[in-house]
């Protein structure tokens, strides 16, 4: 198991991630962190056993659950840089 630490920081108008993509396998945890408000939302299909959470300031973990079926979950981020909220849609890949 192994945690995936991913930084969201903005330049200009666009969210930046230092790991853009997530390679991650069943039992690992992803921890996304900023200093702005955010939100991480998968809809309706998750590689964990929650679909949204978000953060004033600070990060949010979720764990891959074990019976989490290999493949691509694409997920929804939305930050608030103190002037507007940025958004957009990363993806996850289960290997």
């Amino acid at each position: 198991m192994a945690d995936h630490r991913v930084t969201i920081t903005v330049s200009g108008q666009t969210l930046r991630y230092d790991e853009p993509i997530v390679r991650a396998q069943r039992g690992d945890s992803i921890i996304w962190a900023s200093t702005m408000p955010f939100a991480v939302d998968f809809g309706r299909v998750s590689p964990s056993h929650r679909l949204r959470e978000s953060s004033e300031k600070g990060s949010v973990t979720m764990n891959v659950r074990a019976d989490a079926p290999p493949g691509r979950y694409k997920y929804f981020v939305a930050a608030f840089d103190g002037t507007c909220v940025l958004t957009d849609d990363p993806e996850i890949i289960i290997e």
